[in-house]
């Protein structure tokens, strides 16, 4: 091989290393980007989960109380996060329907904060439906349960394992056949029972 020619394969070798460098490196700021844009969005729609939640847990059994639920809401509404990611790359690089469902999400969140419903009822309603919303999510499968349970606090862990394996089947009727429904529950079950058993929460066998 003549020295040019060892020169132009030297010069071609050095540029492919340099784009694979450089797209590996994109690749992993865009991943890494895309895991900080869904822990936001998912501690924030945990947090106004479980605002909803405690607003429907002590307005419930006094009417009066359910007509200032749009205000009450509104008080503590956060949607900083979904306001950012919106605007960046990552949010829009998120897997299968999970974009979708956090939007439907969000969107219900504002039409409860702004009252967009004909009687206070229907958003007493839709309140007490959108604090179960990441609950729901995961359980369809829509919403990712390693990044619930990694931006969770010790009692919201503990309300998911309790509340996944739930006694009807999986309402993501569409996409999942009803065998992997079944599955899916049966997997709920078994898991909470093995975090009960650790926990000590269950009571022991005696012989």
């Amino acid at each position: 091989m003549t020295d040019e020619a060892k020169i132009i394969v030297t010069a071609l070798v050095t540029s492919l290393f340099t784009v694979c460098t450089v797209f590996f490196i994109e690749w992993v700021k865009a991943r890494l980007q895309r895991g900080r844009v869904r822990k936001w969005l998912y501690r924030e729609m945990l947090y106004n989960c479980e605002v909803l939640s405690a607003w429907a847990h002590s307005a419930k059994p006094h009417p009066e109380m359910q007509k200032h639920t749009a205000a009450q809401f509104a008080s503590s509404y956060r949607k900083l996060a979904y306001e950012v990611a919106v605007k960046d790359a990552g949010f829009y690089a998120l897997r299968g329907d999970e974009l979708y469902r956090i939007d439907e999400i969000y969107r219900e969140f504002e039409r409860i904060s702004s009252g967009s419903y004909e009687s206070s009822e229907d958003c007493f309603r839709q309140a007490e439906i959108a604090s179960v919303a990441v609950l729901f999510g995961v359980q369809d499968r829509l919403l990712s349960r390693s990044v619930v349970f990694s931006v969770s606090t010790a009692r919201q862990k503990a309300y998911f394992r309790e509340n996944l394996p739930r006694r009807v089947l999986y309402v993501n009727y569409r996409d999942a056949p009803r065998w992997r429904e079944k599955m899916w529950q049966y997997s709920d079950t078994v898991l909470y029972w093995f975090w009960r058993k650790r926990a000590g929460i269950l009571p022991s066998q005696k012989g």
